[in-house]
């Protein structure tokens, strides 16, 4: 996470705008899919006036970095800057598909500045499109922020994913890896 020294007075800030943002619309479709999700301008109406009225503005810009894999990355970082002067902010990596064009670029730059905002600010939200193009089913237990959660609710909720995994069919199980016969052949076996 990037933070600024002293992250006191922007945490107050946040939790304050927190409490009264709103969840994001689902109002854009994506018709390959047959879905609805919260676009960027969803996520932006839904966070950005109560982060204002509470003294916080969002700057979001590309830059890059070198990974783990000493590979350099497109990265979208988000920052949140209080009147302060402190700040909060992360790191989304930009996924393009190999020999993408520009188009390519501003979506994922898109997509990247709306779930890096959307996770940084703690916003309501489904990943609909993404969670049906990646093929993976999403259980989502939601509560206020001011509830309570037990124990004895965790292991329910806990109870009731392992009974939806019990009842989903199994998956075929991948098949072994066969390992390549390394057999020389000599100029005598050719003839």
């Amino acid at each position: 996470m990037l933070k600024s020294e002293s992250i006191g007075k922007i945490s107050a800030a946040l939790l304050k705008a927190q409490s009264v943002m709103t969840a994001a619309l689902k109002d854009a479709k994506n018709p390959f899919f047959k879905s609805s999700y919260a676009d960027l301008n969803s996520v932006l109406d839904a966070s950005r006036p109560a982060l204002n009225s509470n003294g916080i503005s969002v700057v979001q810009s590309t830059s890059s970095r070198v990974n783990e894999q000493g590979v350099r990355v497109q990265v979208l970082e988000t920052i949140l800057l209080h009147e302060s002067g402190e700040y909060i902010g992360s790191e989304t990596d930009i996924v393009v598909k190999p020999n993408g064009n520009a188009q390519d670029y501003g979506s994922a730059i898109s997509y990247a500045r709306r779930y890096g905002l959307q996770a940084l600010v703690a916003l309501k939200g489904e990943d609909d499109d993404g969670n049906k193009a990646s093929g993976k089913v999403t259980t989502t237990v939601s509560a206020p922020l001011t509830k309570h959660v037990s124990s004895a609710d965790v292991a329910q909720a806990v109870a009731d994913i392992k009974a939806e995994k019990a009842e989903a069919p199994a998956q075929s199980a991948p098949k072994p890896f066969r390992k390549r016969s390394t057999t020389t052949t000599t100029q005598e076996d050719k003839f």
